[in-house]
């Protein structure tokens, strides 16, 4: 029986993560409008924003309202710091709390033609929602926050339940020159340590100006922490993440990056490139849905080098039919290792894959140049593939156990146990409304490959027996349990 065997870097995450909220000894109030004497002991005299200067191992707790933007940029003493949404259950102190004024919506960034709505230059940075899991038909292995979009059928629509995304970055930037509307969300400088929670991120859905809304442009340090985790991320342009260092992202939502031929820019869910190497790129139970471009995930541009990326139990959907606007497709893999890049230690495993289009629509397609090394696909799952084919190159690794079901001829490799059918039944309980959970349990997609931790829990939180995909058939919820360590502190 062939295992992986789990990696470190996932004890390594959760446990900084605890850490991180394990050292914050008091919390502040802040409003956007301030109250009293503007001392941020209670929310009858809340702070007037955010202070220029932060407190480490201090928690801002932040009211509903339009804050403008803010530069993470000089802190005091040691530990993290958070900025965090005030709510009903979790709110600093009860003292002139008012939950229908102060914690029934959102606090809002906003990126406007002339600065970014949240610039990140220090280390140790928490910007946390403060919301709760929510599940919907729309929302797939409770991905996201919010309880999903409030309208299926429109990109710009923002979450069923808006104080569950607490924190909102949003780009009101009209300009329409090229990259003028870059970095709704900016971290350079010594922000290795940064981590995104519960947060909306809102973009003009423009693909000329807005080519890299949320930048890591940090030097390459493998042993930081880059966490983003239930966010819901909706219209944007051309790319979503553009990253130099490595990352872990889980449940959250990625909904449409925007391209126009015409304009020449290269759009995909996430670009990674140049700054080498990589070590450590980590994504499950998330939702890519509407992704065109190069790929879903792009590792291109040599000498970058990247190892050790984990890709598991996500949903890579294509609404049907297709918005007006998607123009291109996914034409160099969902993974894609282009122009002389690196890819090696590489697991794409339990991933689930409906309506989506373009040249190429299976992991990594290796041009000239290019090397890849231990790529292991298996116990995946693509169904109803559209306008798909094209040359793919086989990585070089293992691929087997993965289900091809009505999706052309072009596309299916021919590893051990792989099922390639043009006439398969509809898999799932209710694609029409986005539930992807399995109808039955039937031979198409029952024969997986037994593997170890991680990979033996469904994105639903139960264990794999049979099926492949994100979802074992009878899982007896969609619901993932949330983070733990996210707990309020006290004076």
């Amino acid at each position: 029986m062939k295992r992986f065997f789990p990696h470190l870097f996932f004890a390594v995450i959760f446990a900084m993560l605890f850490a991180g909220n394990a050292d914050a000894q008091t919390c502040l109030v802040v409003s956007p409008s301030g109250s009293g004497s503007h001392t941020g002991a209670d929310w009858n005299n809340a702070l007037t924003g955010l202070p220029s200067t932060l407190v480490r191992g201090t928690v801002y707790y932040l009211a509903d309202g339009n804050y403008g933007q803010y530069h993470f940029s000089s802190a005091s003493g040691t530990g993290w710091v958070e900025v965090r949404k005030a709510q009903s259950y979790d709110n600093c102190t009860s003292t002139g709390w008012n939950t229908s004024t102060m914690g029934s919506s959102q606090a809002i960034f906003t990126r406007s033609n002339s600065a970014t709505a949240l610039s990140i230059t220090i280390d140790q940075v928490i910007i946390n929602g403060n919301g709760q899991p929510s599940v919907s038909a729309s929302m797939p292995g409770g991905a996201g926050c919010g309880g999903g979009p409030s309208d299926a059928t429109n990109v710009a629509a923002g979450p069923v339940t808006p104080s569950d995304c607490g924190i909102r970055a949003i780009s009101q930037c009209t300009s329409t020159s090229n990259n003028s509307c870059d970095a709704i969300i900016n971290m350079s400088g010594s922000a290795d340590n940064v981590k995104l929670l519960y947060m909306e991120w809102f973009g003009n859905g423009n693909p000329n100006s807005e080519q890299y809304p949320v930048r890591m442009q940090v030097a390459n340090d493998n042993s930081a922490t880059r966490l983003i985790e239930h966010v819901y991320q909706h219209s944007f342009g051309a790319n979503i993440i553009y990253t130099f260092g490595h990352r872990q992202v889980d449940h959250s939502y990625f909904w449409g990056n925007q391209i126009l031929p015409s304009t020449g820019n290269h759009g995909q869910y996430s670009y990674d490139g140049y700054l080498s190497p990589i070590v450590g790129l980590t994504e499950f139970n998330n939702v890519y849905r509407d992704i065109q471009g190069t790929a879903v995930w792009g590792i291109e541009d040599g000498p970058q080098v990247a190892s050790d990326i984990y890709l598991y139990n996500n949903f890579i959907i294509s609404t049907s039919p297709r918005e007006s606007w998607m123009t291109l497709g996914i034409n160099n893999g969902t993974l894609s290792c282009l122009n002389g890049s690196t890819c090696s230690n590489v697991y794409y495993v339990n991933n689930t894959h409906v309506n989506t289009w373009g040249a190429r629509i299976v992991p990594s397609y290796q041009d000239s140049g290019t090397t890849t090394s231990n790529f292991n696909i298996q116990n995946n799952l693509w169904y109803n593939m559209i306008n798909s084919g094209g040359p793919i190159t086989k990585p070089n690794g293992t691929e087997s156990n993965n289900s091809f079901l009505n999706s052309g001829t072009g596309i299916c490799f021919s590893g051990s146990s792989d099922v390639c059918t043009q006439t398969s039944a509809n898999p799932f309980t209710n694609s029409a409304n986005f539930d992807y959970t399995l109808a039955s349990d039937a031979a198409d997609w029952n024969n997986r490959m037994t593997l170890g931790s991680p990979y033996n829990m469904d994105a639903a939180g139960d264990a794999f027996t049979s099926d492949r995909g994100a979802y074992q058939f009878g899982t007896t919820t969609t619901q993932v349990n949330p983070p733990t360590g996210l707990t309020a502190v006290v004076n």
